[in-house]
């Protein structure tokens, strides 16, 4: 299974981006987004894919982005980025990878507290398949 070099390249892309840097102020973004606590302005990922499927599955990676109300407008600019890096009409290369990318929703994150705001987005990744004829 080749999901992990695909998200790896997404990451990659997404830690060098100028306003994802903004929001994280260089956290490094981790994994595990299904419990959201609030220590510091942050985007965490989890990942859904299908193990059996062949080699190259899709891959739903979702990200939450997660910041104090205060800075709330460094959250609205990362997802922006990320919109803009991951709703594309054409393939794009990440890391060696030529993919898909589609966003399939964006959401407010419910309890994330009155302090706290949060945003969780899920993109679609498929790596572009290349075929050779004879």
């Amino acid at each position: 299974m080749r999901w992990d070099a695909v998200v790896e390249a997404v990451l990659d892309e997404l830690q060098q981006n100028a306003d994802v840097l903004a929001l994280t102020q260089g956290t490094p973004i981790t994994r595990d987004a299904s419990e959201v606590e609030y220590d510091r302005d942050q985007v965490r990922y989890s990942v859904l894919t299908n193990f059996t499927g062949e080699t190259w599955e899709t891959v739903v990676l979702t990200l939450v982005l997660i910041s104090d109300r205060r800075n709330f407008a460094r959250l609205v600019e990362a997802e922006r980025a990320i919109r803009r890096l991951f709703d594309a009409d054409l393939p794009v290369r990440y890391g060696g990878l030529w993919l898909h990318s589609t966003l399939l929703g964006a959401r407010d994150i419910p309890g994330a507290g009155d302090r706290v705001a949060g945003r969780s987005l899920d993109i679609r990744l498929e790596v572009v398949r290349t075929r050779y004829t004879a």
